[in-house]
């Protein structure tokens, strides 16, 4: 009994930390891809056609994740909560299945360990929450492996198979499951010769869609592989998750070698047994091979080895059972690590994902027809974007400044305002040549951040024109540069554009050093950067004869004094460090740097806005807020705007921002945002206070000033008439009364519910309303959820004692089954999808029950 208890408890746990605030985050890049391509044709998913998702690149993954997303869409819907919640239950089997096959190995203190070791590491929950195929892959690994543990049993075999294509076509790196089931097999003295027959028939069509795609693969801005940094990331991935940052963490933490030392000491002993051996197989194959991959691949990240760690834990669990008077003890301190991480993670907003939801949101509520919105993140975009005004992908192909001027001048400089999503994380515009010509061309009306997101928006400006200067340069053997130009950009960060021609493709990437000087020869400016060329290649892919441009951002100095300036320019290796010096028929001419009229150019010291009140001295970057000028309305939101200093860095500190007021207080956490050149950086933050009365603001201690919130007008304090009086209770709502109309229902008429809601503490957070007539099997005839008030009375504004009446029609069908029928209210989170429950737990209220004429 106790036993079933503590498995039951572990599954729930595990359950509940894989679903809480499941919703709560808007869906990052890859998500947003896969809700996109799982929303196609059937066709279009089998044939890897992307064009939908707009990223354009190529897929990289076998379609049978997004098939089966599709189905579940069909079903469950395609919101976030909905499409990660396939994720979840995914999740579910794999601690299910981890749990069954740590029982085989060392029975019943292996179940328990198995259980609470897979519930809550961090990297399983994670991928449990997320709208991808790894969850899903590990899953089909750990449930096909303890088939084959009871391949005595009749029907195993079919089933194995079953589950053996499926995870083939998931994630193409199953195939490493596939490779130690295989030896297993071998090894068992078992020959299923049909099924593996079958599976190898499926490899044909699989290996024909991979081979292309592992051939082409290809990363041209990222590093290269570093196998020590790689296992470094991997081996922390494994202990805590990933980082806030979402890379490897800047320094090791020496403290994770002493669980190291508990993970190999548990899985040596936990291979006592044929099943443990054979289990260890199955995880070498799937983990290894990949790892290996990773030392050489382009690019890599710790989700891609996440069937190896699902299995290694498998193992860890194992081990520990095998003493259990000191695993289980062992076991605990590690699970308290892992939910420490995770409660961590959600939790903590510097992990939470990049909020594309509220910013794509803002843009489909306030671009106008008239205006044109661009952006370099085409899947979230498109997912989320439900405005008015034509939107377009950022220009980034080809990366040549004419190209870009010639948008600029044919949609973007006749739009009312053009309002830009960027994500600098993603490399449309590695050198910002696209935003230097924004800069010149516009004029920068706002900008904010939100986390790594920027939103800038821009109104009609003068316009640009590029005027190249003739040059020639020969750097060595390998380069000259034919040309240059000038682009004014921002006072605070003017650009350089060069035009390269490549002589001889050098045998190593190479970088350039652009120093900005004056008359006198003091440096003002130094910026390095390695050369690319239009495709984004690094110098040793480069073709003889080719040219491409080359765009420098010159991010100047705070002060700097008006002046001519002069731009240095220097070509170097990046490996070994060696300076390519000028040559001139052939030549060395004895100087290493090419000069190059920059112009004149001035950068006085960012002034902050006007009507910002201050803050002496600022609050770490801080610097100033605006609080509303007029008293504000009890329940209605209301903006602060914060103003920041500008920085590189972001993320959320201690800083909060707290509301006192009479009766209630609130505590906000502040995320600090991010810009790139120096000046300030507006945040708006919309508030609401639940009363009237003063309410003090302040932040980091300090005290921001006092906003007077004056009663609501409009809103209703005396209970109005109703049919039916209920008093039911849903935490801080009670539906007060009801009146339905006609009564009773009748068939193929409208049917009008007239609810009286009363509000008994501030709620926090915008509920639906749902009312449903449940017919003879006790779904739905007919329904209407929504917003109370027709969607014009959000929860989160409603003030405590207000009456808000609430009206609902359902059409009832014109020829329902006969039997009895009830009408059923009550309220949930359309975020989670989560009920408010009554005092008795039920989680709707019955306000009629008959039976249909």
């Amino acid at each position: 009994m106790i036993r079933r208890f503590l498995v039951l408890a572990l599954l729930t746990a595990a359950f509940l930390l894989r679903v809480n605030s499941l919703g709560r985050e808007s869906f990052w890049w890859d998500e947003a891809y896969s809700a996109l391509l799982a929303g196609e044709p059937l066709a279009d998913i089998l044939r890897g056609d992307n064009r939908a998702t707009g990223s354009g690149e190529a897929e990289n993954h076998p379609p049978g994740y997004y098939l089966a997303l599709h189905f579940w869409a069909q079903a469950a819907g395609n919101g976030e909560f909905s499409l990660r919640f396939l994720s979840v239950l995914a999740g579910m089997i794999l601690v299910a299945a981890g749990g069954y096959l740590c029982r085989q190995v060392a029975g019943g203190p292996g179940l328990i360990l198995g259980l609470g070791l897979l519930g809550v590491a961090p990297p399983l929950v994670y991928y449990a929450r997320e709208a991808r195929m790894f969850t899903p892959a590990a899953a089909l690994a750990l449930l096909s492996t303890a088939l084959l543990l009871r391949s005595d049993r009749r029907g195993i075999w079919p089933a194995w198979a079953g589950l053996t294509v499926a995870g083939l076509y998931v994630f193409y790196y199953y195939v490493f499951v596939l490779v130690g089931q295989a030896a297993v097999v071998f090894l068992s003295g078992r020959r299923p010769w049909k099924e593996v027959g079958v599976v190898g028939l499926a490899l044909i069509p699989w290996a024909a869609g991979l081979i292309p795609k592992a051939l082409a693969w290809a990363a041209p801005f990222a590093l290269p592989p570093d196998p020590l940094l790689r296992l470094r990331w991997t081996w922390e991935f494994f202990w805590l998750g990933l980082s806030a940052a979402g890379g490897p963490r800047q320094e090791f933490n020496p403290v994770l070698l002493l669980p190291g030392a508990v993970l190999v000491l548990a899985v040596v002993l936990g291979l006592r047994s044929r099943a443990a051996r054979w289990l260890g197989i199955v995880a070498a194959s799937s983990l290894i091979p990949p790892l290996l991959i990773a030392f050489r691949a382009p690019a890599y990240h710790p989700r891609y080895v996440l069937l190896g760690l699902a299995f290694i834990i498998v193992l860890l669990a194992a081990g520990l059972a095998v003493r259990p008077a000191v695993g289980l003890p062992i076991g605990l301190g590690l699970g308290v690590l892992g939910v420490w991480a995770v409660w961590t993670q959600q939790t903590n907003p510097a992990f939470w994902r990049t909020d594309y939801r509220s910013v794509i949101d803002r843009v489909s509520r306030e671009a106008g027809p008239g205006d044109l919105v661009v952006f370099n993140v085409p899947p979230p975009f498109r997912y989320y974007y439900r405005g008015a005004a034509p939107a377009v992908s950022a220009p980034a192909a080809p990366y040549r400044a004419e190209a870009m001027l010639d948008f600029i001048r044919q949609r973007a400089a006749r739009a009312g305002r053009v309002w830009y999503v960027w994500n600098p994380e993603v490399m449309t515009d590695p050198d910002g040549l696209f935003d230097g010509l924004l800069e010149s061309a516009l004029i920068r009306e706002a900008e904010t951040w939100t986390g790594s997101l920027r939103l800038t928006v821009y109104r009609p400006g003068p316009g640009f024109e590029l005027s190249w200067e003739p040059a020639a340069y020969d750097f060595g053997s390998v380069l000259r540069l034919t040309g240059y130009a000038v682009v004014p950009g921002p006072a605070d960060a003017p650009g350089l554009l060069l035009r390269w021609q490549v002589n001889r493709p050098p045998d190593a990437p190479l970088s350039i050093r652009v120093t900005l000087r004056d008359g006198a020869g003091d440096s003002w400016a130094v910026v390095d950067r390695p050369v690319r060329n239009d495709r984004f290649e690094p110098a040793d892919r480069w073709e003889p004869g080719e040219t491409f441009e080359q765009y420098v951002r010159l991010g100047l100095p705070a002060g700097l004094p008006p002046g001519d300036y002069t731009a240095w320019v220097r070509v170097y290796s990046q490996a070994r460090g060696e300076i390519f010096g000028l040559v001139s028929a052939g030549r060395p001419t004895g100087a290493v740097e090419a000069a190059l009229n920059a112009g004149r150019l001035e950068n006085p010291t960012p002034t902050p806005p006007a009507g910002f009140s201050l803050l002496e001295p600022p609050a770490g970057r801080l610097a100033g807020y605006r609080l509303p000028g007029e008293p504000v309305t009890a329940g209605e939101p209301f903006e602060v705007e914060l103003l920041w200093r500008a920085g590189p860095e972001t993320g959320a500190g201690d800083l909060w921002l707290e509301l006192e007021g009479v009766g209630f207080a609130d505590r906000i956490p502040l995320t600090v945002p991010r810009a790139g050149s120096p000046g300030f950086v507006r945040q708006r933050l919309k508030l609401t206070a639940p009363v009237a009365g003063e309410v003090r603001l302040r932040a980091a201690g300090r005290t921001l000033g006092v906003v007077t919130v004056q009663p609501a007008a409009g809103r209703r304090f005396e209970p109005p008439p109703v049919g039916t009086r209920l008093d039911a209770r849903f935490g801080p709502v009670t539906l007060f009364g009801a009146t339905v109309s006609p009564a009773p229902p009748r068939p193929g008429n409208p049917l009008t519910v007239a609810l009286v809601w009363r509000a008994e503490a501030p709620v926090g957070r915008s509920l639906k309303v749902f009312v449903h007539l449940a017919g003879p099997d006790g779904q739905p005839a007919a329904q209407d959820d929504a917003v109370p008030g027709n969607w014009t009375r959000p929860t989160d504004r409603w003030l405590p004692g207000e009456y808000v009446e609430d009206s609902h029609t359902l059409s009832v069908p014109a020829a329902p089954p006969p039997g009895p029928y009830r009408l059923l209210v009550g309220l949930y989170d359309p975020l989670t999808g989560a009920r408010l429950t009554l005092p008795d737990g039920a989680d709707a209220v019955e306000i009629w029950r008959g039976t249909l004429p």
